[in-house]
């Protein structure tokens, strides 16, 4: 088993996706991979499950609060997740997983600098 197979077909999509905007938008002479680390796979996992609130990714990861905050933040910028404002007074946010045809916040494309 290699590690793309470890991979959902969904998020690789969106990796793919997201090499595809950095291709076109910086004109690299190199093919560019996106590859996500075991955080990201497991994130990704919890929510496609239909987990999303941060309380419940949390308990089912048993990750630190900071880590996890950390982590769903950069999946947001390159455009994997969006957040919504699920309850205000005290906020609570719920995260879910751009589909396939979204480029990344506002429909903007997902950048990485490298």
């Amino acid at each position: 088993m290699s590690d793309d197979d470890l991979i959902p077909m969904r998020l690789q999509r969106i990796l793919n996706r997201i090499a595809r905007s950095i291709d076109q938008t910086e004109k690299l002479s190199i093919p560019v991979a996106v590859r996500p680390d075991e955080w990201t796979i497991q994130i990704f996992q919890v929510i496609e499950s239909g987990r999303h609130h941060f309380s419940e990714i949390q308990l089912e990861l048993g990750t630190a609060r900071n880590i996890l905050t950390d982590r769903l933040t950069i999946m947001m910028k390159l455009g994997i997740l969006t957040r919504v404002n699920s309850r205000t007074q005290p906020n609570r946010y719920e995260y879910f997983i751009n589909t396939d045809d979204e480029d990344g916040p506002s429909g903007q494309p997902a950048m990485v600098l490298i």
